[in-house]
């Protein structure tokens, strides 16, 4: 009993460790692109982790891998739902899910590269409140992904499921090392 009593609280003990090397993702949208990012949760950067990129189907649209800063960004070319996932190795993985409603509509350009010319732009005159409106109009869509993100980020707790593994995982471990102990 007294054993038993041990590897509860050698377990509970040894939690934070489980948890300690998690690897991290962020995945947000850059004008015509979306760039990744993963770190540990000691804040270092994932480097050379893969990133997969599969559509609503679950067909892989693409990968690559992250640089020294732990970022990978791709082109966005359809405007769906996106799964990415990011896996570090040795079972260091994250994954997350780029809703459609949150990517820009696509756009296609049917004018020459090129500047309006300065000459060209006629000057108008707009009044503060008209100002503001459109300032706010244009920074709550800006926005609006960040704020999507951060609520989702706030409700994400660790499940039960995972602390049970995570237990039976130590366990494990506690079983293996016990076994070849006795052994001797």
């Amino acid at each position: 009993m007294i054993k038993i009593l041990i590897c509860i609280v050698v377990a509970l003990g040894a939690l934070p460790l489980v948890y300690g090397h998690k690897i991290n993702m962020l995945a947000q949208v850059e004008g015509s692109s979306i760039l990744t990012q993963v770190y540990f949760s000691d804040g270092t950067p994932a480097k050379n982790c893969v990133i997969e990129i599969y559509g609503p189907t679950n067909k892989k649209i693409s990968e690559g891998k992250t640089g020294d800063n732990g970022e990978f960004s791709f082109p966005i070319t359809a405007r769906t739902d996106l799964k990415i996932i990011a896996d570090a190795g040795m079972g260091h993985r994250a994954e997350t899910v780029i809703r459609a409603s949150d990517l820009p509509p696509l756009r296609i350009d049917t004018k020459p590269a090129g500047k309006t010319p300065i000459a060209a732009i006629e000057p108008r005159t707009i009044d503060k409140d008209t100002l503001r409106t459109i300032l706010a109009e244009i920074l709550d869509e800006k926005l609006q992904p960040i704020a999507t993100r951060v609520s989702r980020l706030e409700k994400r707790h660790v499940s039960v499921t995972e602390i049970i593994g995570g237990i039976g995982y130590i366990f494990g471990l506690m079983g293996l090392f016990m076994y070849f102990r006795r052994r001797k």
